[in-house]
């Protein structure tokens, strides 16, 4: 999403240019990057829009979808054989397969990763921050209204 309002990240232009979509883009080369040097991180997926998205996504470590697209997969019209069956996109065998660039096996210290990480991510984490900072706050609100307890 955040691709289609902002532009001038490289990465997400090449993307772009060669049909894909960045998001699924940027989980794939992730999970890939992951599972090939064993780190012991998992990846989860969010935000899937449709079917296709989900589809491209298979076998990723997690991925929230929503019930409408869970639901739409349980009512489709195909075969119990097709419906029930899939090829997994991500595995730990195309991840030892994927090559990567030298650049991309930079060694970041803090300094270099923020300036590499291009202007998305930078937004999105601020933004996530900041929504996990309100959370916070409005917990802390409702804290205060019921604490101490009334009968202690």
């Amino acid at each position: 999403d955040w691709a289609r309002n902002h532009s001038g990240d490289p990465e997400i232009e090449a993307a772009i240019q060669r049909g894909e979509d960045p998001g699924l883009g940027l989980v794939t080369k992730a999970y890939n990057y992951i599972h090939k040097y064993g780190h012991k991180s998992k990846l989860m997926a969010a935000a899937v829009r449709n079917k296709q998205d989900l589809f491209s996504l298979l076998g990723v470590d997690y991925v929230i979808a929503p019930l409408k697209i869970l639901q739409s997969l349980k009512e489709s019209i195909t075969a119990p054989d097709e419906k029930y069956s899939y090829v997994r996109r991500l595995s730990p065998q195309s991840a030892a397969n994927h090559n990567f660039t030298a650049e991309e096996l930079t060694k970041w210290d803090q300094l270099s990763l923020a300036s590499a990480m291009g202007p998305a991510s930078k937004q999105l984490l601020a933004a996530g921050l900041e929504g996990y900072v309100n959370q916070a706050n409005r917990v802390e609100e409702l804290l205060d209204k019921i604490w101490p307890p009334p009968n202690v």
